[in-house]
């Protein structure tokens, strides 16, 4: 007899310290036809799955994906809440302090119950098991003792003091000038304290200052002129002047800086044509290439390659695959393989276009599915990406109506460029000039964002009048209800 729900677990990283958080990730394949309710799921119906542990761990939060769906249920008389098919449960988990060094057996603990539209079966509670290996905490505090050991033990003795000197200023309630006073103090005996001109400057940001909080980091960088965590706060400062100049300067000069990556992030947004943010991400995905972690900024770059390289978005998704592996956690593993999925689909239909196969890439477009990233989903550029392929693959077939009708739709229409411009091209086909393009994306936001009731009332000079007739204008209704 076939299981109705199939249960499995994973952790996110097969070691850990005691006293650690980690990830624990519990997937259930259900047989179709049938449900199992949420873990927010109000008493009074149907049983709420419930995840507990069953060991020396202690659980903290719990998020399902995808979202339950919520309906009114006439065999409880009130509203479910409930998943189907495949659905991922990550769990926040505490390995206790206490918790023994060595291979540990982490159990958890599922009750649930599984319906269909006709019944529901019996409870039931499944014991999930899995392998952890736990770091004691006296190991990690004698490996931690030894690491810092072997570093400059004056060097290292110094920035603690300023660093406990500026704790305790803050512990004693100091603020205002006498804060300022005392950091200048710690700065004057230990010009090299990073932190000092940074909270100077958080000072003087506080009150809006933002002149004076440059003035600080300015010294600072003065005083460390090898600092790159100054020079990335000076160049990231709002209303910083050539903040252009300076993040570009900043990628050049630190490339090795932990920081360098978000100050070319920070760049790409000032990016004016889509030509100069690629060019940017390039810079930014050579630097991160051969991370785990990569991924965060090759998934900005992909986009802006797919529509002209499909092909080269799915080598590096290959090679950045490989590299996630299982001790880089189930996160990067579940990004990774969404992404794959979606421009692998990508590609395929361009190739067809390419070939001249229309009909084929209209059938393949209309399957596109948007990335399945659990807990996040498709960000704006993936989803402006999806609607554009569609689009290209109906215009190449000549179906230039439906593509236009896609476009014209789209809640982004006047919040990206791309879908603007590539709606005013289509209906140009259809011989509609970019005002009406313009005009009719209007309304469709209006109708989509501030649905209008329909009515219909007689005009005093005849004919009647219509919520219709009034799309894309400000109409003010006075009702009166004599009741």
């Amino acid at each position: 007899m076939v299981e109705p729900a199939v249960w499995s677990i994973t952790l996110d990283r097969p070691k850990v310290r005691a006293g650690e958080w980690f990830a624990a990730r519990i997937r259930v394949e259900i047989a179709n036809g049938y449900h199992l309710y949420s873990v927010t799921q109000p008493l009074g119906g149907p049983l709420p799955t419930r995840i507990s542990a069953a060991s020396r761990v202690r659980l903290d939060g719990l998020d399902p994906w995808p979202h339950p769906t919520r309906i009114f249920d006439p065999k409880f008389g009130m509203e479910t809440e409930w998943h189907a098919g495949s659905v991922l449960f990550d769990v926040s988990v505490h390995a206790e302090a206490t918790l023994p060094g060595g291979s540990q057996e982490v159990v958890f603990k599922v009750e649930y119950q599984l319906c269909n539209e006709q019944t529901c079966l019996r409870p039931e509670t499944k014991e999930l098991r899995a392998t952890l290996f736990v770091e004691s905490a006296e190991r990690a505090a004698t490996g931690d003792a030894r690491g810092a050991a072997n570093g400059s033990g004056q060097a290292a003795e110094a920035k603690q003091s300023s660093e406990e000197r500026l704790r305790r200023l803050r512990e004693e309630g100091k603020t205002g000038d006498e804060l300022e006073a005392g950091v200048r103090q710690i700065l004057q005996e230990d010009p090299g304290f990073v932190l000092g001109y940074i909270a100077l400057g958080q000072r003087a940001s506080a009150c809006g200052d933002l002149r004076r909080q440059r003035a600080r980091l300015r010294e600072g960088v003065a005083a460390n002129p090898d600092n790159d965590v100054l020079h990335y706060q000076l160049a990231t400062r709002p209303g910083t002047p050539n903040r252009r100049l300076l993040l570009n300067q900043f990628a050049r000069r630190f490339r090795k800086s932990p920081y360098v990556i978000a100050a070319l992030w920070g760049l790409a947004k000032l990016a004016t044509s889509r030509g100069e943010e690629r060019m940017i991400f390039e810079r930014a995905q050579k630097l991160s290439a051969g991370q785990g972690d990569a991924i965060w900024t090759e998934r900005q770059l992909y986009p802006l390659l797919a529509e002209s390289d499909p092909a080269r978005v799915v080598r590096l998704l290959k090679s950045i695959s490989r590299r996630v592996t299982n001790a880089d956690g189930f996160f990067l593993q579940g990004i990774a393989g969404g992404l794959m999925n979606f421009y692998t689909a990508v590609w395929e239909i361009q190739r067809l276009l390419k070939k001249g196969k229309n009909e084929a890439a209209v059938r393949a477009a209309a399957q596109l599915q948007e990335p399945d990233i659990p807990h996040s989903g498709a960000n704006e550029a993936e989803k402006v990406l999806m609607a554009l392929i569609k689009t290209k693959a109906l215009a190449a077939d000549g179906q230039f109506a439906p593509a236009y009708e896609s476009l014209i739709a789209h809640p982004l229409i006047l919040l990206q460029q791309e879908l603007l411009d590539a709606a005013i091209r289509t209906g140009a086909r259809l011989q509609k000039s970019r005002k009406r393009v313009e005009e009719e994306a209007w309304q469709r936001i209006l109708q989509q964002t501030y649905p209008v009731a329909e009515f219909e009332v007689p005009a005093k000079r005849g004919g009647n009048i219509r919520a219709q007739d009034y799309l894309g204008r400000v109409l003010l209704v006075n009702v009166w209800n004599p009741g």
